[in-house]
């Protein structure tokens, strides 16, 4: 039994410029606190984009939702942006120090995945921005880098933070 593709928000509608806004901000030197300050990765994922991303790919967009199927078009619009909400939340600075706001996008990406996050595998790891924001959310985080510079001490220290050992290293739980 096939189970039917549902389109992801990734697909249909994204607030760009909020993303775009966040990600050069978290490209800035000096920031404070930061995972980019245990070590220098050359093409670094801002922590905004993956965050936003991991969330987007898993939330069902509302046209190929069944429950919102025979809604309005502005009842949809209105849920859309209630989820546009959740993202520009997850955009906001020192995220570190507000887990609610990754209990409210892990609560809402439960209901898209009958109640259980999919595993997330970043093959070519890098500077782990994918797993550290993976593991933020929720989701339980497969690293593997054949060039792994800094990531389990990077992972180990945010990990310890966020109190959610949940990424697995090359085999090694952390």
């Amino acid at each position: 039994m096939t189970v039917p593709y549902k389109k992801k928000l990734i697909e249909v509608a994204l607030p760009l410029p909020e993303i775009n806004d966040a990600s050069a901000y978290d490209k800035m030197p000096g920031i404070g606190s930061h995972p980019k300050g245990i070590h220098h990765w050359w093409a670094r994922l801002p922590l905004p984009t993956a965050c936003a991303v991991l969330f987007v790919s898993v939330v069902t967009d509302l046209s190929d939702d069944p429950v919102w199927k025979d809604r309005s078009e502005q009842e949809q619009d209105a849920e859309r942006e209630r989820l546009f909400g959740i993202i520009r939340r997850m955009l906001g600075k020192k995220l570190h120090e507000h887990p609610e706001v990754y209990a409210e996008a892990c609560a809402e990406m439960l209901k898209h995945c009958d109640g259980k996050l999919p595993p997330v595998l970043d093959p070519f790891s890098g500077g782990g921005s994918i797993p550290l924001e993976a593991a933020r959310l929720g989701f339980e985080a497969h690293v593997c880098n054949a060039l792994v510079m800094g990531w389990p001490e990077l992972a180990r220290l945010a990990l310890e933070a966020a109190e959610k050992p949940k990424v697995q290293i090359q085999g090694q739980l952390l």
